[in-house]
Protein backbone atom coordinates (compact mmCIF):
# COMPACT_ATOMS: atom_id res chain seq x y z
CA UNK A 1 0.00 0.00 0.00
CA UNK A 2 2.56 2.17 0.75
CA UNK A 3 5.14 1.65 -1.79
CA UNK A 4 1.73 2.75 -4.63
CA UNK A 5 1.84 5.79 -2.65
CA UNK A 6 5.34 6.11 -3.38
CA UNK A 7 5.19 5.32 -7.29
CA UNK A 8 1.94 7.79 -7.90
CA UNK A 9 3.73 10.69 -6.37
CA UNK A 10 6.66 9.60 -8.60
CA UNK A 11 4.57 9.72 -11.97
CA UNK A 12 2.56 12.51 -11.25
CA UNK A 13 5.40 14.41 -10.47
CA UNK A 14 6.52 14.88 -13.96
CA UNK A 15 2.44 15.62 -15.69
CA UNK A 16 2.38 18.89 -16.71
CA UNK A 17 6.28 19.33 -18.40
CA UNK A 18 5.70 21.24 -21.51
CA UNK A 19 8.19 21.92 -24.93
CA UNK A 20 7.72 24.98 -27.00
CA UNK A 21 8.81 25.36 -30.94
CA UNK A 22 9.33 28.93 -30.31
CA UNK A 23 10.22 29.15 -26.99
CA UNK A 24 13.08 26.09 -26.60
CA UNK A 25 14.67 27.49 -29.98
CA UNK A 26 17.91 28.63 -30.36
CA UNK A 27 19.46 27.63 -33.48
CA UNK A 28 21.45 24.18 -32.54
CA UNK A 29 20.29 21.36 -34.52
CA UNK A 30 19.17 19.29 -32.70
CA UNK A 31 17.93 21.00 -29.86
CA UNK A 32 16.74 18.73 -26.39
CA UNK A 33 13.39 17.02 -27.63
CA UNK A 34 13.51 19.30 -31.04
CA UNK A 35 15.59 18.85 -34.17
CA UNK A 36 14.73 20.72 -37.65
CA UNK A 37 15.40 20.21 -41.39
CA UNK A 38 14.91 21.58 -44.66
CA UNK A 39 15.71 24.62 -46.49
CA UNK A 40 14.87 27.47 -44.39
CA UNK A 41 14.03 27.14 -40.43
CA UNK A 42 14.36 30.14 -38.32
CA UNK A 43 13.61 32.29 -35.21
CA UNK A 44 12.84 36.12 -36.22
CA UNK A 45 14.62 37.00 -32.61
CA UNK A 46 14.35 40.93 -33.66
CA UNK A 47 11.77 43.59 -32.18
CA UNK A 48 10.11 43.79 -35.73
CA UNK A 49 8.49 41.58 -38.23
CA UNK A 50 10.56 39.89 -40.77
CA UNK A 51 9.47 38.11 -43.94
CA UNK A 52 5.60 38.08 -42.16
CA UNK A 53 7.11 36.44 -39.06
CA UNK A 54 6.48 37.85 -36.29
CA UNK A 55 8.92 38.75 -33.05
CA UNK A 56 9.86 35.72 -31.02
CA UNK A 57 8.26 33.16 -33.64
CA UNK A 58 9.70 30.38 -35.36
CA UNK A 59 9.38 30.32 -39.44
CA UNK A 60 9.05 27.48 -41.49
CA UNK A 61 10.11 27.85 -45.05
CA UNK A 62 11.64 26.72 -48.56
CA UNK A 63 12.79 27.43 -52.05
CA UNK A 64 11.52 25.70 -55.07
CA UNK A 65 10.67 21.89 -54.46
CA UNK A 66 12.22 21.83 -50.90
CA UNK A 67 10.13 21.90 -47.37
CA UNK A 68 10.94 22.54 -44.59
CA UNK A 69 10.18 20.71 -40.57
CA UNK A 70 10.80 20.45 -37.13
CA UNK A 71 10.64 17.37 -35.06
CA UNK A 72 9.66 16.79 -31.67
CA UNK A 73 10.90 13.40 -30.15
CA UNK A 74 8.81 12.13 -27.07
CA UNK A 75 10.89 11.90 -24.09
CA UNK A 76 7.78 10.38 -22.19
CA UNK A 77 5.15 7.63 -22.69
CA UNK A 78 1.89 9.35 -21.92
CA UNK A 79 -0.82 11.75 -23.05
CA UNK A 80 -0.07 15.29 -24.63
CA UNK A 81 -2.15 18.08 -26.07
CA UNK A 82 -0.55 20.14 -29.05
CA UNK A 83 -1.80 23.43 -29.26
CA UNK A 84 -0.30 26.00 -32.26
CA UNK A 85 -0.96 27.48 -35.89
CA UNK A 86 0.77 27.63 -39.27
CA UNK A 87 0.38 31.47 -39.70
CA UNK A 88 -0.19 32.75 -43.46
CA UNK A 89 2.34 34.57 -45.65
CA UNK A 90 2.94 37.41 -48.29
CA UNK A 91 2.43 36.53 -51.83
CA UNK A 92 5.30 35.68 -53.65
CA UNK A 93 4.48 35.59 -57.28
CA UNK A 94 1.73 36.55 -59.80
CA UNK A 95 -0.79 33.42 -59.70
CA UNK A 96 -1.87 34.49 -56.40
CA UNK A 97 -1.10 30.70 -54.82
CA UNK A 98 -0.22 32.71 -51.36
CA UNK A 99 3.39 31.86 -49.92
CA UNK A 100 3.93 28.93 -52.62
CA UNK A 101 2.64 26.39 -49.58
CA UNK A 102 -0.41 23.88 -50.53
CA UNK A 103 0.15 21.48 -48.06
CA UNK A 104 0.62 21.49 -43.81
CA UNK A 105 0.48 18.90 -41.74
CA UNK A 106 1.35 17.37 -38.34
CA UNK A 107 2.35 13.68 -38.18
CA UNK A 108 2.87 11.30 -35.30
CA UNK A 109 5.67 8.35 -36.64
CA UNK A 110 4.45 9.36 -40.11
CA UNK A 111 0.83 8.90 -39.49
CA UNK A 112 -0.65 12.18 -39.93
CA UNK A 113 -3.16 13.42 -37.34
CA UNK A 114 -3.65 17.25 -38.94
CA UNK A 115 -3.24 18.27 -42.59
CA UNK A 116 -4.43 20.81 -44.41
CA UNK A 117 -3.88 22.44 -47.79
CA UNK A 118 -3.41 26.18 -47.30
CA UNK A 119 -1.61 29.39 -48.88
CA UNK A 120 -2.79 32.64 -46.95
CA UNK A 121 -4.92 31.35 -43.81
CA UNK A 122 -4.17 31.27 -40.55
CA UNK A 123 -4.46 26.88 -39.98
CA UNK A 124 -4.95 26.01 -35.60
CA UNK A 125 -4.34 22.87 -34.66
CA UNK A 126 -5.35 21.39 -31.24
CA UNK A 127 -4.77 18.27 -30.77
CA UNK A 128 -4.68 15.25 -27.65
CA UNK A 129 -2.32 11.83 -28.34
CA UNK A 130 -1.17 9.43 -26.94
CA UNK A 131 2.74 8.99 -27.22
CA UNK A 132 5.36 6.42 -25.93
CA UNK A 133 9.09 8.03 -25.30
CA UNK A 134 10.57 7.84 -28.97
CA UNK A 135 7.36 8.69 -30.56
CA UNK A 136 8.26 11.79 -33.38
CA UNK A 137 6.10 14.45 -33.96
CA UNK A 138 6.43 16.16 -37.21
CA UNK A 139 5.47 19.92 -38.01
CA UNK A 140 5.67 19.96 -41.64
CA UNK A 141 5.70 22.82 -44.05
CA UNK A 142 5.29 21.12 -47.95
CA UNK A 143 6.26 23.48 -50.95
CA UNK A 144 3.82 23.93 -53.94
CA UNK A 145 6.78 23.79 -55.71
CA UNK A 146 6.72 26.81 -58.46
CA UNK A 147 7.60 29.50 -56.60
CA UNK A 148 11.01 30.68 -55.10
CA UNK A 149 10.38 32.00 -51.76
CA UNK A 150 8.28 31.94 -48.63
CA UNK A 151 8.12 31.44 -44.80
CA UNK A 152 4.94 30.15 -42.62
CA UNK A 153 5.06 31.32 -39.34
CA UNK A 154 4.48 27.90 -36.97
CA UNK A 155 3.59 27.87 -33.33
CA UNK A 156 3.75 24.95 -31.50
CA UNK A 157 3.12 24.04 -27.66
CA UNK A 158 3.48 20.28 -26.36
CA UNK A 159 1.63 19.84 -22.34
CA UNK A 160 2.25 16.69 -21.14
CA UNK A 161 -0.91 15.53 -19.60
CA UNK A 162 -0.59 12.08 -17.98
CA UNK A 163 2.56 10.12 -17.56
CA UNK A 164 2.39 6.77 -17.56
CA UNK A 165 5.95 5.82 -17.44
CA UNK A 166 7.02 3.15 -14.84
CA UNK A 167 9.63 5.21 -12.65
CA UNK A 168 13.36 3.87 -12.98
CA UNK A 169 14.22 0.90 -10.99
CA UNK A 170 16.92 2.83 -8.50
CA UNK A 171 13.58 5.22 -7.80
CA UNK A 172 11.80 2.08 -6.79
CA UNK A 173 14.66 0.83 -4.52
CA UNK A 174 15.28 4.85 -3.30
CA UNK A 175 11.35 4.42 -2.24
CA UNK A 176 11.73 1.06 -0.35
CA UNK A 177 14.59 2.16 1.62
CA UNK A 178 12.97 5.36 2.84
CA UNK A 179 10.26 3.08 4.39
CA UNK A 180 12.42 0.26 5.67
CA UNK A 181 12.71 1.90 9.17
CA UNK A 182 8.89 2.15 9.35
CA UNK A 183 8.51 -1.64 8.17
CA UNK A 184 11.35 -2.54 11.08
CA UNK A 185 9.25 -0.13 13.60
CA UNK A 186 5.83 -2.24 11.94
CA UNK A 187 7.19 -5.72 12.57
CA UNK A 188 8.67 -5.04 16.31
CA UNK A 189 5.23 -3.47 17.40
CA UNK A 190 3.60 -7.14 15.88
CA UNK A 191 5.46 -8.87 17.32
CA UNK A 192 4.38 -7.47 21.09
CA UNK A 193 0.71 -7.95 20.30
Amino acid sequence: MTMTAVLAVTVQSQAGLSWDLAGDFNGSNPNGTWSYGGEQVWKNNGAASAYSIQPGHVSLGAHGYNDSWADWNSPITGTITITGSFGSSPTYDSYGWGDGYRYRSVTLNSTEVFGIFSGKDINIFDLTLSVKTGDVIIFDVKSQGDIWDGNVQTDAHIMATSISSVPEPTTIIAGALLLLPFAGSAIRKLRKT
